[in-house]
């Protein structure tokens, strides 16, 4: 019986999907009409409310650090991670951090974000601006 060999079951899916793999095709035209929002900054924050978040135009840093302490006093927030302590102190050690699972009892989180298309109400958290 020299000469047979018995395929594993890995060996024959990876056969079968090269032997099937989808036929290139054009990239759909992004020329017509898109929609626009006479004001994107309150229907990301209608969206994000609408998916049980909470969105807040505030109009300076004293009452961005009065809503933080509203909401940490709320939350009862005994860890509170911040990355950006001019805006609002944390009292976690981001330098002492190795391991992201050490940030599993943080209770609030004050981090700078991205608006992001891809998800409602997504915002993004750049490796670079949270390190």
């Amino acid at each position: 019986m020299a000469g047979l060999y018995k395929m594993s079951s890995r060996d024959q899916i990876l056969r079968d999907i090269r032997s099937h793999l989808p036929v290139d095709s054009p990239l759909p035209s992004l020329e017509h009409e898109w929609t626009r929002d006479a004001d994107p900054t309150q229907q990301f924050i209608d969206v994000l409310n609408g998916v049980g978040g909470v969105g807040k135009v505030v109009s300076s840093r004293t009452e961005l650090w009065e809503d933080l302490s509203r909401l940490a006093a709320q939350l009862e927030a005994r860890q509170i991670c911040s990355v950006l302590p001019e805006l609002f102190p944390g009292n976690v050690d981001m330098g002492s951090i190795n391991d992201p699972h050490q940030l599993a009892e943080v209770d609030l989180a004050v981090l700078p974000g991205e608006l992001a298309v891809a998800l409602p109400g997504q915002v993004e958290l750049l490796v670079e601006s949270v390190a």
